[in-house]
């Protein structure tokens, strides 16, 4: 029964699972959370150091954000690969189906003009007047 549901879904959007994406949304999850954590630690310290307000918050973005640049340079990296991936595959998939769409909508036209030659001949008589 669940296959005559999908029956008019195209086979690369069923195959298309949390498997193959999990893994790249763990990628930015992790660097996401790890940044997150970063900032906390660098925030408790700052408030443990004295620092309060504003101030504190200011500081534990600026230290958390260059530390995060070298201490997570792997994380990044992971993370971007994975944002790339998707993206070239959404891209691909979009480039893929407008062919299809031009060529399905092409074949229309050359159907009707088969059908009615007539019609695309007086349509030119009449604009030439």
């Amino acid at each position: 029964m669940a296959a005559e549901t999908h029956s008019d879904v195209p086979d690369d959007d069923l195959t298309t699972s949390s498997t193959t994406v999990a893994p790249q949304q763990h990628a930015l999850a992790r660097y996401t959370l790890a940044r997150l954590a970063l900032f906390f630690i660098v925030l408790v310290v700052g408030y443990l150091v004295g620092l309060r307000t504003w101030l504190l918050l200011l500081v534990a973005l600026m230290v958390s954000g260059v530390a995060s640049y070298f201490l997570l340079n792997r994380q990044r990296d992971e993370a971007s690969v994975g944002v790339y991936d998707r993206v070239s595959k959404v891209t691909s998939k979009l480039e893929q189906r407008r062919a299809e769409e031009d060529a399905a909508a092409e074949r229309m036209r050359l159907e009707e003009s088969a059908r009615h030659p007539e019609a695309g001949a007086a349509g030119s008589s009449e604009t030439a007047d």
